[in-house]
């Protein structure tokens, strides 16, 4: 199970939900926290660790936000491109009938369809090899990941 494997939340609901630091409010400075406790993670992380988010995230962000268009710094690339994960899995988008709204999920469904092929696109730019992993149960989720991590 993950239990075995350190996993890092979703700082982003942590900065709305505990911070609340709204990306609507202040994009930038969102985007710039996001940044900063992504960079932190990375550096401390450990053998075997999982992120909610990877920081090229932050880019796809950037790139598509509520339809705004959003010069994107170039510190952002350059972390990006520095701070290298090994694998890089991307979650197919839920069905829409198990999709709902919340403080820190905004975005309509087709939004939500859109930054999943932004994202897509970002990794890839980057060198990933995204790997989608579709919508399943949590544990078979985690026995496709754990089989692409055990093939290398």
């Amino acid at each position: 199970s993950f239990k075995s494997h350190k996993l890092y939340p979703d700082y982003t609901r942590y900065l709305i939900e505990e911070l609340n630091i709204l990306p609507v409010d202040n994009h930038l400075k969102f985007q710039l926290k996001w940044l900063e406790l992504m960079v932190n993670a990375f550096k401390s992380n450990e053998i075997d660790c999982f992120f909610e988010y990877g920081i090229p995230d932050t880019i796809v962000y950037f790139i598509w936000r509520n339809g705004l268009e959003y010069n994107i710094p170039n510190g952002f690339y350059e972390y990006a491109k520095f701070f290298k994960y090994d694998k890089a899995f991307i979650l197919e988008t839920l069905p829409i009938n198990f999709f709902s709204n919340d403080k820190a999920r905004i975005m309509n469904y087709n939004d939500c369809i859109k930054l999943g092929e932004i994202t897509i696109r970002v990794y890839e730019e980057l060198g990933y090899k995204p790997i989608i992993v579709p919508f399943l149960s949590i544990d078979e989720r985690y026995k496709i990941i754990i089989s692409h991590l055990k093939n290398d």
